[in-house]
Parts: C-alpha cells; structure tokens; sequence
C-alpha cells in the first residue's frame, strides 16, 4: 500500500525525482490536484459514524443454516473487539467465538471511502478462504448502514448475493442483520447478531 501511495504521489507530481535520489525536495505550492488528493484523505462525518463501534462487545448470534429440512436455527456466542486505526480512518474489528461448536475467529476492516462515496467493507474468517468485499451506504442518521457483497457458492459455482445491515441502537447497543436471496431474488433471514458494550 505504501508503493502504491508513492507511485500516485510521484505520478502526480506530489513528489519531486528528487525525493527519490535522497536529495532534499524544493518547496512548491501546494496543486489544485494535490488538495484534492488531501481533502479526500481527510476523515469526516462518516467516519465519525464508524467510531461509534470502537470498545469491546459481547455477541449474541443466532444463524440460520442450510439443512435437509430447511433452515436450521443456530445459537452461538462470542466478543469483538473493535478500534479506529490511521488516524480515524478504519474500524478495524476482531472477533472471537464459536460457530456449530468450532472455534471461529474473524477479521473485518470498515471504511468510508471519500471518492467513491461509499462505505467499503472486508471480512475474513477462520471457516473460509475468501475476502468477502462489503460496499454500501447508510441513512441520514448515520445510524443504519447497509451493504451488499457476493459471494460464489462453493457446491453450484453461481454468485450469491448478501445484505448485511448495521443498526446502532444506542452507545450500549447495535445490531448486525445477515440477509441471503433466495433463487427467485426474495430476501432470507442468515444470521442476526445483538451486540452489548462490555463495560
């Protein structure tokens, strides 16, 4: 990620050549397009938002899971451990617990992406090998986020689709709301999770 930041500073002349000899650079004024660049950096309203989720919280999950006799109601429990990192610009989230009676982990990591004008997600877990991508908004309130992502079924080889929706109920509590479709596009319930402040 670094080389990457320094190759679009370089490309956009935010960085002189010799800066990249060790010569110390010359002053210049600050480009139209080097605000804008800084301007997209900087944390705002959303991000806000995203902080309220910081501090650790105890999980209540209830899944639904797929069975021979249809969806199968799953109770499990565990604790996430939330902070903002990089100066207020990313949730990054652990969680640990259990899931069918194995011991499950994740990772997420949330942001609000000033250029695209949207909320970005990434999910990674100790009962997948994939990197589920969130994309999505929230309401007015800033209190309701809800983002979609895909992800390829592992026995038919077709993209499913995932709502997941974010719900702060108070500083105390928030929701998480797991939603699957169904082959005639219909929304179905997969896993509601209530999450409580530990104090």
């Amino acid at each position: 990620m670094f080389r990457t930041a320094l190759i679009a500073a370089a490309t956009l002349g935010l960085v002189p050549p010799a800066a990249f000899a060790g010569e110390e650079p010359p002053a210049a004024p600050p480009s139209e397009q080097m605000e804008a660049w800084l301007k997209a950096g900087r944390p705002g309203e959303h991000h806000r938002h995203l902080a309220r989720l910081e501090g650790r919280w105890k999980a209540d999950i209830t899944s639904w899971m797929p069975g021979p006799e249809g969806r199968q109601e799953v109770k499990s429990t565990g604790t996430m451990e939330s902070r903002m990192i990089m100066g207020g610009r990313y949730l990054e989230s652990h969680f640990e617990g259990t899931l069918m009676g194995q011991t499950f982990q994740g990772f997420g990591l949330d942001a609000y992406d000033n250029i695209a004008g949207e909320y970005v997600g990434i999910w990674i877990d100790s009962m997948s090998t994939m990197i589920a991508v969130f994309r999505g908004q929230c309401d007015g309130t800033g209190k309701v986020r809800t983002s979609f992502a895909e992800f390829q079924d592992p026995l038919t080889g077709r993209k499913l689709r995932h709502k997941g929706v974010t719900t702060i109920v108070d500083d105390k509590t928030y929701l998480y709301e797991a939603f699957d479709y169904d082959e005639e596009g219909k929304e179905v319930p997969a896993m509601r999770i209530v999450f409580t402040r530990v104090e």
